[in-house]
């Protein structure tokens, strides 16, 4: 131990070690990060400064007509006859579109391998030579971005950030990744429009709280003629009708929604305490798609609702 204890003081580092009984020592080594020399190409505009690390570049071009547009609004370039994708810089750093504009200057393209070794294009500001730069980590007070190195004194003495292109196409496409998971959770969690027709406030209540808590987006109608009416603002996707309800019926209310346009095919579903085989034929006959008697299951309500939107999609 004493060896190791004389090699983590020559390195500059420190070694603590905690001990816990019956269980035993554990030893934890601390090293400064040591200074590392790169070849760089400094990049420059109105208010940025960049030293881009060439490693992992194959090649430098000139920007031109091999850059083109696609109809996604992404970017691809051609190189040695084949297109590959091409983003910004400025998209990588996540500045605006136009951070590196300046007057008089010349874009340019780097092609890079990726970590899965695929080229893409990088679109960087107007290049200077390529020069061996030493580069300074940053404080660990400052938090870490993903391909960016640290910095570095240039000769006159201002102050460039190195930038690493493989880490930062890395970090850009996993962002991009969890933001398009999060895109299709939210549109996942946007369920259709369900309408609730009940003339009891408390069977209203605890159904507008199962859809909800379901994901559903919600209206609710205390009978047949309230129902219609909330039909001239919004259109339901499933509509939830009990039977027997004041002013009109479920099975009015039903006839209604088969001869509008908009609801003719809207799944409906009937929730009623009578449970006759005359009752289920009035129910069919008007154009009822499922028959619910009370108590019901809410899960087999939930799975007959899941069922009906999956058939009428």
């Amino acid at each position: 131990m004493d060896v190791v204890q004389r090699a983590v003081i020559e390195l500059r580092g420190t070694i603590d070690t905690k001990s816990t009984l019956g269980q035993g020592t554990a030893f934890a080594m601390s090293f400064p990060v040591q200074m590392s020399a790169t070849q760089v190409m400094i990049s420059q505009s109105a208010r940025h400064l960049l030293a881009i690390s060439e490693r992992s570049v194959e090649q430098l071009l000139p920007i031109g007509s091999d850059l083109q547009a696609e109809a996604d609004g992404s970017h691809t370039f051609l190189v040695q006859g084949e297109r590959i994708p091409a983003l910004r810089l400025e998209s990588l750093l996540a500045l605006p579109i136009n951070a590196f504009e300046q007057s008089g200057t010349t874009e340019a393209v780097m092609i890079v391998f990726d970590e899965n070794r695929q080229r893409r294009a990088v679109i960087v500001p107007e290049l200077s030579e390529s020069r061996n730069v030493v580069v300074k980590p940053f404080s660990t007070v400052v938090p870490r971005t993903m391909g960016v190195d640290g910095a570095t004194i240039l000769g006159d003495g201002s102050v460039a950030s190195v930038i690493d292109l493989p880490d930062m196409l890395r970090d850009y496409d996993a962002n991009s990744q969890l933001s398009g998971r999060k895109n299709e959770a939210v549109v996942a969690a946007r369920l259709p429009l369900c309408l609730i027709v009940d003339d009891s406030v408390s069977v209203r209540r605890t159904m507008e709280q199962l859809m909800q808590d379901t994901g559903y987006d919600v209206i609710s109608a205390r009978d047949g003629i309230d129902a219609l009416g909330t039909l001239q603002k919004r259109t339901p996707y499933i509509v939830l009708v009990d039977l027997e309800m004041p002013r009109m019926n479920g099975l009015a209310l039903t006839n209604a929604l088969r001869n509008k346009a908009g609801t003719h095919a809207t799944p409906i579903i009937m929730i009623t305490s009578r449970f006759t085989d005359k009752h289920r034929k009035l129910a069919e006959e008007a154009g009822v798609n499922a028959f619910l008697t009370k108590p019901y299951s809410e899960e087999h309500l939930l799975s007959t609702m899941e069922r009906l939107l999956r058939e009428a999609a």
